[in-house]
């Protein structure tokens, strides 16, 4: 089953890497790492949603002092920022889904035995579908 390129595996080799990274994956310090990770995720992405404010505040800051001597911050610069804040925020926002997502990856590894390929592949494909904007499907209702 080995092809052209030169970084693909043969079929025996793709067994034993699989074979490899199922037992790394099903070590109890592996999943603690990822738990770890999905927690730094989730603060990152709280920290972020705090720069973002941040900014805004900032610009509304500039209108308030400067706006009549430099119209553009208004008419351009905010609304700019504020596009860039709706894909951000709210329930439905990027960073929002992605501490909920830390969140529950969190909750739902601690202390649990689970097919670990099956499981990160539910999750993985239903992130996918979120962030890609499809609609809602199966997949969701497990989530």
């Amino acid at each position: 089953m080995a092809t052209d390129d030169h970084t693909s595996l043969t079929e025996g080799n793709e067994v034993e890497q699989h074979e490899k990274l199922t037992a790394h994956l099903k070590l109890p310090s592996t999943i603690e790492q990822f738990v770890q990770d999905c927690r730094n995720i989730g603060q990152t992405a709280v920290a972020v949603d705090g720069h973002f404010k941040t900014v805004k505040a900032g610009l509304a800051d500039l209108v308030r002092k400067y706006g009549r001597d430099f119209p553009g911050i208004q008419g351009v610069y905010v609304p700019k920022w504020n596009s860039f804040m709706a894909r951000w925020d709210g329930e439905n926002g990027l960073l929002w889904s992605s501490r909920a997502f830390a969140s529950k990856t969190v909750v739902a590894l601690k202390g649990k035995s689970f097919p670990l390929k099956s499981h990160f592949d539910l999750l993985l494909t239903v992130r996918l579908y979120r962030l890609r904007g499809k609609p809602s499907t199966h997949l969701d209702q497990r989530d």
